[in-house]
């Protein structure tokens, strides 16, 4: 019998012993039913020693909610072949013995969930969304949209519903687990991003939905480039691309092609390429009409964004001169509610100011945009001011506002 390395691991690194992790487990267990557990010392020892390789579907979300990556990561081996034909067969048998079923998980017989109950859980998807313009992504918000997705997935295993009901589940968890990535990414924990993301995928391939699998390679392409990963990067921006709703709408049109030249071309020092995508992205967006019904996530692509990533995209390409003036007119059409932007674009104005050598400009600029800090807690935004920061010390200069915008930033 093969011990379970990779559970082991997780438990080495998290610093918990078999009773430490038990315990946890019944805290999760008991958040996302309300109900009390006996988990032991006993069964976490048979996972361990890999004498049970599939815990039951709480156990599971449980354990993905407290290592954040899937059972398959942690070393657990499904019983079938597909995540699709599991869920089925456990929702027979739910039906078949509800009695037996529910005393093992502490559940009455399934009910129905439809249209209306997906929109509840939406609704606090949109909260996230909402709470993540204001103050940006860190673990707190990335906690919330990560219990969102296990009360989405007990929903799936303890509750019957049609077969549109389960897709549009499946999307709609598909698009908040790519809000956890996206919250853990702005925190800098690139290496959970990419377990939510992975989650992400799976869920969207689930969904048969081409703009959830949209909205997952394009997240994919920037969550690579900040890694460093530029191949990757271009490749899932391409892949999103292929997107039949890219093919219709040429709103996403233009967003695949702004990944392209934001998180490939533009670090690459790809001059060429860069302009082509940048023009591509710039066609497509002014054929998009607003009016058309789009997926809530993609809403924050409007015109002060499209300005935004080509702006960023020229800074990344060593050119803050033409940065310059499209995060002028980023900051000038930012939506009031979106917060955190206006303070990551006032960051980048300033360090293209700064890249320029106008240190005194520079420093004012960053000054506003230390004004904005606070409410905001995400490592990302601060990266702007750093570079900033680092600039404008060497420079040496004088000027009272240089002074002030060192000393300040320097807290």
């Amino acid at each position: 019998m093969e011990h379970n390395a990779a559970l082991v691991a997780a438990m080495d690194a998290e610093g918990l012993k078999q009773a430490d992790l038990a315990r946890r487990l019944d805290d999760e267990i008991r958040r996302i039913t309300g109900r009390d557990t006996q988990l032991t010392e006993r069964q976490v020892r048979r996972w361990v020693r890999g004498e049970a390789k599939w815990p039951q579907e709480l156990q599971r979300l449980a354990l993905e909610a407290v290592f954040k990556r899937s059972a398959v990561e942690l070393g657990f081996k499904p019983r079938t072949k597909s995540v699709k034909e599991d869920s089925l067969r456990r929702r027979t048998f739910v039906n078949a013995a509800a009695g037996t079923v529910s005393a093992a998980i502490g559940a009455s017989a399934p009910s129905r969930i439809g249209a209306s109950d997906i929109e509840r859980l939406r609704g606090e998807y949109l909260s996230i969304n909402s709470d993540y313009r204001s103050r940006g992504g860190n673990q707190a918000l990335e906690d919330r949209a990560t219990n969102l997705l296990a009360r989405m997935q007990s929903e799936l295993s303890r509750s019957a519903m049609s077969e549109r009901s389960r897709t549009m589940l499946y999307h709609l968890m598909s698009d908040v687990a790519c809000s956890a990535a996206t919250c853990a990414s702005h925190a800098m924990a690139l290496e959970r991003a990419r377990m939510h993301m992975h989650k992400a995928g799976m869920l969207a391939g689930l969904s048969g939905s081409s703009d959830a699998q949209f909205h997952v390679w394009t997240s994919t392409s920037t969550l690579a480039a900040r890694r460093g990963d530029l191949v990757e990067g271009a490749a899932a921006a391409d892949a999103a691309l292929r997107q039949a709703i890219s093919k219709r709408d040429p709103l996403y049109k233009s967003l695949a092609h702004m990944r392209a030249a934001a998180n490939a071309h533009s670090r690459a020092g790809d001059l060429p390429s860069l302009e082509r995508a940048l023009s591509a992205a710039e066609r497509s967006f002014d054929r998009h009409t607003a009016v058309e019904e789009r997926a809530p996530w993609i809403a924050f692509y409007g015109r002060s964004q499209f300005e935004g990533l080509t702006g960023l995209s020229w800074l990344r390409a060593g050119k803050p001169e033409r940065a310059e003036s499209h995060f002028h007119r980023t900051l000038a059409a930012i939506p009031d509610n979106y917060a955190y932007s206006r303070l990551l674009y006032t960051g980048r104005l300033a360090e293209a100011q700064a890249e320029q050598g106008e240190v005194e400009l520079a420093a004012h600029t960053g000054s506003q945009a230390l004004e904005m800090l606070q409410g905001v807690d995400t490592k990302l935004a601060t990266r702007p001011l750093v570079r900033v920061r680092e600039i404008v010390a060497l420079a040496g200069t004088k000027d009272g506002c240089v002074r002030e915008f060192l000393e300040r930033s320097n807290r």
